[in-house]
């Protein structure tokens, strides 16, 4: 990670056995693991054929968010979708970021959605369209965007 100590936040990982994927894994950056949906477990939250597991997206993903911002760390988080929207801690983390110091990279979805849109269309947010033509270029380009951030933040 081109960040490394400077960041705090989480990022989520397909869980497979086979060829096959049984749902997602969710870990902080300073270690702590979870996972964040899977097909064999049982409850109400469900995204297609997994069930999203709201205790250790907290335990994992919402407490990151929180360490990262006290700490004033660049905050990480993979992602705001579906899954993690399901989560009313996770929609709260995801304020407390915008309306403090810290800057955020996350990935969101494209598709509408009241939540994310209105994170989208806040002047102090930058959106940056992933493409096959611009995926290799674009994690260079958020590190400029966060290095030009952090230096006229420190002046």
């Amino acid at each position: 990670m081109m960040l490394r100590e400077e960041a705090g936040g989480f990022c989520t990982k397909e869980i497979r056995e086979g060829n096959e994927r049984k749902g997602f894994g969710i870990s902080s950056l300073d270690g702590e693991i979870g996972v964040l949906a899977h097909a064999d477990l049982e409850g109400h939250h469900k995204v297609g054929k997994y069930v999203v597991n709201i205790s250790d997206l907290d335990r994992v993903g919402v407490s990151a968010i929180r360490r990262a911002i006290e700490a004033g760390k660049v905050v990480i988080v993979d992602e705001i979708g579906k899954m993690e929207l399901f989560s009313t801690a996770f929609r709260s983390a995801v304020l407390e970021v915008l309306d403090s110091p810290s800057p955020m990279i996350a990935t969101i979805m494209d598709k509408e959605d009241s939540f994310c849109d209105l994170i989208k269309k806040r002047s102090d947010v930058q959106v940056v369209r992933l493409t096959k033509d611009n995926r290799d270029a674009v994690p260079e380009e958020v590190v400029g965007f966060l290095r030009k951030y952090l230096c006229s933040s420190s002046q």
